[in-house]
């Protein structure tokens, strides 16, 4: 399963879990060791992270030691100045921009250290050996549609340049500032 809401098929997490406790038993191994990660949340949705090991972890009991990701998605794409939080309205342009734009890109990408901390927290309520770890796999700042270098109809609109790039850069830099024992993120 590739994402439990949106494109994935708007599970809830009951639902998900269901259906992911059933793949994940039933799928055959042939002798490889197979390794699950769990489709999580968008952003910070703690209550869909709490029903989902809830019912992952309820009877009967899931004993899967494959069972070791959950995802978290997170797009920063309110670069309006906080002038909209409608999801096509609100994202910027990706080549046209100034210096108030740069900083409220990056202020949103720093959000994701709180998510990581959230989410690391409810799932240690479930899982208190953090078995499974924490996967961001869907992170970057999104812009919106035609104004990248080069428009795709087919793609969203995450665009590669130099924004990007110190997006990422920062985020990582925050995340090898963690001593051990604090939350595997990427």
């Amino acid at each position: 399963m590739t994402e439990s809401r949106g494109c994935g098929g708007n599970f809830t997490p009951e639902e998900y879990a269901s259906a992911f406790r059933r793949y994940t038993s039933w799928v055959p191994h042939y002798g490889i060791d197979l390794q699950f990660i769990g489709s999580g949340p968008n952003g910070s949705n703690l209550d869909w992270t709490h029903r989902f090991f809830v019912e992952i972890y309820s009877a009967p009991v899931y004993h899967s030691t494959n069972f070791t990701g959950w995802s978290v998605h997170y797009y920063s794409s309110i670069v309006t100045r906080n002038k909209s939080r409608d999801w096509k309205s609100e994202k910027g342009g990706a080549l046209q921009f100034d210096s108030v734009d740069w900083y409220e890109l990056l202020y949103e990408s720093s959000r994701i250290e709180q998510i990581i901390q959230d989410q690391w927290t409810v799932m240690g309520q479930y899982d208190g050996m953090h078995r499974v770890k924490l996967v961001v796999d869907e992170y970057d700042p999104l812009y919106r549609e035609g104004t990248e270098l080069a428009p795709n109809p087919h793609s969203w609109t995450a665009d590669n340049n130099s924004r990007c790039a110190f997006y990422r850069a920062d985020s990582g830099h925050l995340q090898s500032q963690r001593r051990e024992g604090e939350p595997p993120t990427y």
